[in-house]
């Protein structure tokens, strides 16, 4: 990862080592992507890792490549968060289907998606949905009460809260519906 990526503190916190010298620049930027890749083939060399797991296109991009010229020595593996479509063009067809092994998606729809588009195998894709600390969000009629009261809502009020970027591809419209349907039902 990046330096001072909140991913450091997380393996810390785990007591896992992290390789952390990583530039993941975007656009044209060719000093960066030699140290990137050097430090990747360096890394799978001294390390032999198992699995390259990625996240983004810039490690994903670095990581795939680089396992590709030491001759693939790892399993690469990459996990896709959103709906965005991703561009027919050769190098992305090679990159998902030659040097990415297998593709995990966050939800059946993104995986839908990515299956209907050329660059990917759908054969070499899961959904593994986000999980939820089940007993942190769990329902606490104290903490509800004091929360409405504080902004002034009445217990038989419906109230909804986000945290999430404004964008049609976090998909709000449907939250959006779902809450005005659910409105009819309260005084």
């Amino acid at each position: 990862c990046k330096a001072n990526s909140v991913l450091v503190d997380t393996a810390a916190d785990a007591q896992c080592s992290v390789l952390d010298r990583f530039r993941f620049k975007g656009g044209l930027r060719p000093g960066a992507w030699r140290h990137d890749l050097a430090l990747i083939k360096d890394h799978i060399r001294t390390q032999r890792p198992d699995i390259i797991h990625v996240n983004g296109s810039q490690d994903h991009w670095t990581c795939a490549l680089g396992n590709r010229m030491l001759g693939r020595p790892v399993c690469t593996v990459r996990t896709r968060h959103n709906t965005y479509k991703v561009h027919d063009a050769l190098p992305n067809r090679i990159l998902n289907r030659n040097w990415t092994d297998f593709q995990i998606v966050v939800c059946n729809v993104v995986r839908h998606n990515l299956a209907r588009q050329r660059a990917f195998d759908p054969e070499r894709m899961c959904s593994i949905h986000n999980g939820v600390d089940a007993e942190l969000f769990r329902p606490d009629d104290e903490q509800r009460q004091r929360i409405r009261a504080e902004f002034g809502y009445g217990h038989d009020e419906l109230v909804c809260g986000m945290v999430a970027r404004m964008v049609p591809a976090k998909g709000h419209e449907f939250l959006f519906k779902a809450v005005a349907k659910a409105s009819r039902n309260f005084p």
